[in-house]
C-alpha cells in the first residue's frame, strides 16, 4: 500500500480544486479549522458524486453540513429509468492524519436524521436541506424508494465491531415500519479508488459500421473485418490522442505517413490492399440488431494499439473525404472484458513490432512507468510523458520519464555506472540489464521521482551558468562531469524522507546550487591533481579532462560513496591551467533557415551553449559514432525538439568544432570553416590569426 499521506495529499488536492468552490461556504473563514470544515464538506460531496454518479457541481450543491443539519452533512438522489430511487444521505469527517475512528456520536445522529426527514416537519427550521425538499420528497414518497445512509471519512480505520453494532441496532426500527434502509462506509481507500479511476486511461466509445464482420472465439473474444477509412479518421478527428491510450507511440511525421495519405487520395480503391489494418482493444461491444452490409456497432472503451500511424494519416486527409471515404482498412477489435488488462499489453508489444521495438519504447509498457504517469497527475496535476513522442510538459507543469530516469540514476547508482551512462544513457533503460530495476519497480514513490528532478534540475542550471567558473578547465569538469557532480550533491541532500510528501525534503533544494558549486571544486581538484603531475599543452586539456572522467577505475577511487562531503567546502587548489572563461571570441554557425548555434573554445574542446539549434534528421554521410552522439543527446534530453528542429537543451562540449558542427547539423561538414564570428571570419581564420596550432 502506498504512503497514507501521499493519498490524503492526493485527495486533498482532489477535493480542493473538484468540489470545494462549489460547496456553500456559510460559516467558513480563513484558517486551519475552517479547512477542516470547508474539507469535510467537499469530502460530502465527493462521496455524493461516487454513489450516486451525479457531477461534481451537482455534488456539491446537495452538500447541507451547518448548523441544525440533524446529523445529515448532503444527500444525492439516483433515479433509474424503471424501478424506484435510491436517496443516499451522507455525513463526513475531513482527517488530516488519516486518522479518524467512527465514535458513538456519528452511529446515532444520521439515523436520527433520517428519522426526522421522514415526519412531514421533523428538520429542524434552520436545516439547509429544508431548501432541497422539492427534490426529495417525491422520491421519498414514490413506492418502494430506498436509503442508504454513508459514512464517510478521509481516515484509514474502519468502524469497530461496536459501532457496527450500534448502527444496525438503530437501523432495525425503519425494517420495522418497512422502510428499506441500508449503510455503508467509505474510507481513504475507497475515494483513493475513485480518484485512480477518474485518470486511469480507459479509452473512448464509439459507433461506426463494419464491412464483411465476423466474430473470432476460438480462445478470446474478438471480432474482425474491413471498416470505412472515413470512419477512422472520423473517430480520430473527435477524440485525438485519446484513441492511442494504449499505443506506444503516436502520430510521427515520416516518409511511411506521407506514403499513406498519397494512396488515400490518389489510388483510395487500392488502400485494403496495402495497409497492414488496425488492430483495437475494447472492454465490451454491441451490435444492432439488423442485417445489412454494413453493420453498425459501438465499441465501449476503445482504444487502437497498433495503426496509430494509419489512423492518423486518414485523418490528416480528411479534407479530401469524398476520396477518403472511399478506401477501406482491415480491422480487428479484441474484448478486454474476457482477457483482462495483462493480455492487452501483450498484444500492444506484439502488434507493434513492424517498427522495431527499442528500449525507449518498453518504458511507455511498464505498468510502474504508467503508474507514475497517473500519480503525477494526481498529486500534482503534472503531466509525465512516457512514450517517444509524447510531447514534452512545461518545466512548471511536469517532466518527461528521460528526465526521471536521469535523475533516479545519479541520486540510486554508483559511479561506475553513471560513467558508462553518460555516453549511453539508454544502459539504464528496460532490457537485459538489471540497472532499471533499481531506479523502477513497485515501491518507487512518485515524491521521490519529482524530488530528484527539481533537484537535477537545479544542478544543471547552476552547472550551465555563465559566470559560475572562471576558468575554461572547470568549465569543461562541470559540463563533462555533470552527473557525477550531480551524484555527489544527491549524497550531500541525503535520502532520509525523499519519498515522502510529508516530509518537506523539498526545504533541501535550497541548498542545491551551494552544494553544487561546492561538489564542481572538489571535482575539478581531483581532475586538475591527476593532470599535474604531467600537465596538457595549453589548448590540449579536453583529451585528457575526457579520458579521465570516462575512467571508471580512477572516478570509483576518487568519488567513494563514503566521500567526506564536509570537505566540499575546502578552497580550491591553484590550477595548472590559466586559460580563463570565457574564452574568446564567440563562433556561430548556420543550421538551416536563420537558425544558429553558438561557441566557444573550451579547454582544448568547442563548447555549444545551450538554446543553439540543431538538424532534426540524420544525414547519410554521418559515422556511426556521430549517430550515436546524436541519439545519446536526443535520449538524454540534450537536443529536445522544437518547431521541426532540434534545439540544445544544455551546454556540450565536443573534441572540436569539426565534431560539433557534424553532430548539429546532422550531415559530415568542414566545421572549422563553418563555425565563424559574428564579423564573419571562420575558427580557422582566427586561429590561424592567432598563430596557434589548429
Amino acid at each position: 500500500m502506498r504512503q497514507p499521506s501521499l493519498r490524503l495529499h492526493q485527495l486533498a488536492r482532489a477535493l480542493d480544486e473538484r468540489f470545494a468552490p462549489h460547496v456553500h461556504h456559510l460559516g467558513v473563514v480563513e484558517g486551519n479549522a475552517d479547512q477542516v470544515k470547508l474539507r469535510s464538506r467537499a469530502l460530502t460531496a465527493m462521496a455524493a458524486h461516487m454513489v450516486a454518479g451525479i457531477p461534481d457541481k451537482e455534488a456539491a450543491r446537495r452538500v447541507t453540513d451547518y448548523f441544525h443539519d440533524d446529523g445529515i452533512d448532503g444527500f444525492a438522489v439516483k433515479t433509474v429509468e424503471s424501478g424506484p430511487p435510491t436517496i443516499y444521505l451522507i455525513q463526513a469527517k475531513w482527517s488530516a492524519e488519516g486518522k479518524y475512528n467512527f465514535k458513538e456520536r456519528d452511529a446515532t445522529a444520521l439515523p436520527e436524521g433520517l428519522a426526522k426527514l421522514l415526519l412531514p416537519d421533523g428538520l429542524h427550521p434552520d436545516n439547509l436541506l429544508r431548501n432541497h425538499l422539492g427534490e426529495l420528497r417525491p422520491a421519498i414518497n414514490m413506492v418502494g424508494a430506498r436509503f442508504v445512509l454513508v459514512w464517510a471519512t478521509s481516515g484509514q480505520n474502519a468502524p469497530s465491531p461496536d459501532i457496527v453494532r450500534m448502527i444496525e441496532e438503530k437501523l432495525a426500527r425503519f425494517e420495522r415500519d418497512q422502510v428499506g434502509v441500508e449503510y455503508e462506509f467509505l474510507l481513504l481507500e475507497d475515494f483513493f479508488r475513485a480518484l485512480e479511476a477518474d485518470v486511469a486511461r480507459t479509452g473512448v466509445t464509439v459507433t461506426g459500421g463494419l464491412l464483411r464482420s465476423r466474430m473470432v472465439d476460438e480462445q478470446h473474444e474478438s471480432l474482425q473485418g474491413t471498416i470505412s477509412a472515413a470512419e477512422l479518421g472520423k473517430w480520430h478527428r473527435e477524440h485525438g490522442r485519446r484513441l492511442f491510450d494504449d499505443n506506444v507511440r503516436v502520430e510521427m511525421e515520416s516518409e511511411v505517413n506521407k506514403e499513406i495519405v498519397r494512396c488515400l487520395l490518389e489510388e483510395p480503391q487500392n488502400f485494403w490492399y496495402f495497409n497492414n489494418g488496425v488492430t483495437a482493444l475494447c472492454e465490451d461491444w454491441e451490435r444492432a440488431p439488423v442485417d445489412v452490409r454494413e453493420t453498425p456497432f459501438r465499441f465501449d472503451g476503445l482504444r487502437i494499439v497498433n495503426g496509430a500511424q494509419t489512423v492518423s494519416s486518414i485523418s490528416a486527409a480528411m479534407g479530401e473525404s469524398e476520396k477518403v471515404a472511399r478506401a477501406q482498412v482491415p480491422i480487428r477489435f479484441i474484448k478486454l472484458k474476457t482477457t483482462g488488462p495483462e493480455f492487452g499489453a501483450r498484444i500492444t508489444f506484439a502488434t507493434n513490432r513492424s517498427n522495431p521495438m527499442l528500449p525507449r519504447d518498453l518504458l511507455a509498457m511498464d505498468h510502474v512507468q504508467q503508474r507514475l504517469r497517473d500519480e503525477f497527475e494526481l498529486t500534482w496535476g503534472f503531466r509525465y510523458a512516457i512514450r517517444a513522442n509524447d510531447d514534452l510538459p512545461a518545466t512548471a507543469e511536469g517532466c518527461s520519464v528521460l528526465e526521471a530516469v536521469i535523475a533516479m540514476a545519479v541520486g540510486r547508482h554508483e559511479i561506475g555506472t553513471l560513467a558508462v551512462a553518460k555516453d549511453d544513457i539508454a544502459s539504464l533503460w528496460p532490457g537485459d540489464r538489471e540497472l532499471y530495476g533499481k531506479l523502477f519497480n513497485d515501491g518507487t514513490s512518485v515524491v521521490e521521482v519529482w524530488n530528484r528532478v527539481r533537484a537535477l534540475r537545479l544542478v544543471m542550471n547552476e552547472l550551465h551558468r555563465e559566470c559560475a567558473v572562471i576558468t575554461q578547465r572547470e568549465k569543461a569538469v562541470g559540463v563533462l562531469g555533470d552527473l557525477f557532480i550531480a551524484h555527489i550533491v544527491f549524497r550531500c541532500l541525503g535520502n532520509e524522507g525523499i519519498g515522502d510528501i510529508a516530509s518537506k525534503w523539498e526545504d533541501r533544494l535550497s541548498r542545491v546550487a551551494q552544494c553544487t558549486r561546492e561538489a564542481r571544486h572538489a571535482l575539478f581538484n581531483q581532475v586538475d591533481a591527476k593532470l599535474a603531475s604531467r600537465p596538457p599543452a595549453p589548448g590540449k586539456g579536453f583529451s585528457r579532462v575526457s579520458s579521465l572522467l570516462r575512467n571508471e577505475k580512477w572516478l570509483a577511487k576518487e568519488i567513494p560513496l563514503s566521500l567526506a562531503y564536509d570537505e566540499l567546502t575546502a578552497p580550491g587548489r591553484e590550477s595548472v591551467t590559466a586559460e580563463t572563461w570565457p574564452s574568446a571570441p564567440e563562433f556561430r554557425l548556420d543550421i538551416r533557415d536563420g537558425l544558429r548555434a553558438k561557441g566557444r573554445r573550451c579547454d582544448g574542446g568547442f563548447l555549444v551553449y545551450a538554446g543553439s539549434a540543431a538538424a532534426a534528421k540524420d544525414g547519410k554521410s554521418l559515422t556511426t559514432p556521430q549517430i550515436l552522439h546524436r541519439r545519446n543527446l536526443r535520449d538524454s534530453l540534450g537536443f529536445v525538439s522544437e518547431n521541426g528542429h532540434l534545439r540544445l537543451s544544455r551546454d556540450a562540449l565536443f573534441g572540436s568544432p569539426s565534431q560539433a558542427a557534424d553532430v548539429l547539423q546532422g550531415h559530415s561538414v568542414n566545421g572549422a570553416d563553418g563555425w565563424a564570428t559574428e564579423d564573419g571570419m571562420s575558427y580557422n581564420q582566427v586561429v590561424k590569426n592567432e598563430g596557434s596550432p589548429g
